[in-house]
């Protein structure tokens, strides 16, 4: 057969997708296809099939994840009237993602496309979860002259909804995720989202609080530096 005027063949298999990945058996091979091509400069090997339509899929999902980030940063601005308090939000979601990766590692699985779709669903929880912890945390700083105990008040008032809203999440997609005899298509999608939740609560109740106090420091640092300065001119003038 011939393609763009070009020679070629094809050698295609069924995979197992409870054992392996498409993604996975192109990593594996790449190094074999390295070394042979290395002696046959006018031979060139793609990857096709499923392999190919997942690095498509997984590309369009980065374009929109990245469109979906944008647009909740400036979804929280308006909310928060801020540029500093929506950044200590959406910093629970890269850490959250370790969680992931640490769960996938741990059951020798790869990251595709379903369990990226689940990380897609984590970031809207994590999300959640961090908007009403910081909004809370305003209303206490508000009604309460310190700072850390407006902000140990706020925690302490949010932990049993986050902790409730996790353990019931959790709850319900572990069976999915470790089910026997459970859908393949489903269980990387329930695998991330359930220990990428349960490691991103911490995160948002230890992480986002602490952030949230440095993030005011510096606010009050700077609001310090500039009064010195705008006094040291009126004096001057």
């Amino acid at each position: 057969r011939r393609k763009n005027r070009k020679r070629i063949f094809s050698v295609s298999g069924t995979l197992n997708k409870d054992i392996t990945t498409p993604v996975k058996i192109a990593k594996d091979l790449e190094k074999r296809v390295a070394e042979f091509t290395s002696g046959f400069p006018e031979v060139d090997i793609e990857f096709g099939g499923e392999n190919k339509d997942t690095k498509e899929s997984m590309v369009r999902l980065a374009t929109s994840g990245a469109i979906s980030m944008v647009s909740i940063f400036f979804v929280l601005i308006l909310m928060f009237a801020s540029f500093g308090q929506p950044l200590v939000i959406m910093s629970a979601i890269p850490l959250g993602m370790i969680g992931v990766i640490i769960s996938f590692k741990i059951f020798g699985l790869s990251l595709g496309f379903m369990a990226l779709m689940g990380v897609v669903a984590l970031i809207g929880v994590v999300v959640n979860d961090s908007i009403v912890l910081v909004n809370f945390i305003n209303i206490k700083a508000g009604e309460l002259e310190d700072l850390k105990e407006a902000i140990v008040t706020a925690c302490e008032s949010r932990l049993r909804p986050v902790i409730l809203t996790t353990v019931t999440t959790v709850a319900g997609l572990l069976p999915v995720a470790h089910a026997p005899n459970g859908d393949p298509f489903l269980k990387p999608m329930a695998l991330s989202f359930a220990y990428g939740l349960l490691f991103a609560t911490f995160v948002t109740l230890v992480f986002v609080p602490n952030l949230y106090l440095v993030y005011r420091n510096i606010l009050s640092f700077f609001d310090r530096l500039f009064s010195k300065r705008k006094n040291a001119e009126e004096v001057l003038s």
